[in-house]
């Protein structure tokens, strides 16, 4: 069996890969992200839209503003509906809902 470097590598298909990142195998061995998704901690994920991984994993838009073309942005005044939208991307990518504290 080949060892795979660094740790947290596993071999997948002869290529060593860390599933928390790897486009090609996200999450688990040969689940490839589309060419507009990124794997962020083993989802692929959009960073263009969601709130919780905007323009690149691990990103968080402050409260009051929403992730807009990989952006953190402010979010104009009564605008729920902006708010439900980011919200709803999310929700639809089966991401955790992760509160930053």
């Amino acid at each position: 069996m080949r060892q795979c470097m660094p740790s947290g590598s596993i071999c997948c298909n002869g290529e060593c890969a860390n599933l928390l990142n790897c486009t090609r195998h996200c999450g688990v061995c040969s689940k490839r992200c589309g060419s507009d998704r990124t794997c962020c901690g083993g989802l692929c994920t959009n960073t263009k839209t969601p709130i919780f991984n905007c323009s690149r994993c691990g990103i968080v838009c402050l409260a009051g503003s929403n992730c807009c073309s990989g952006s953190c942005v402010n979010a104009p005044l009564g605008s729920a509906t902006t708010a439900h939208a980011s919200l709803w991307s999310v929700l639809n990518e089966s991401q955790p809902l992760i509160y930053p504290i």
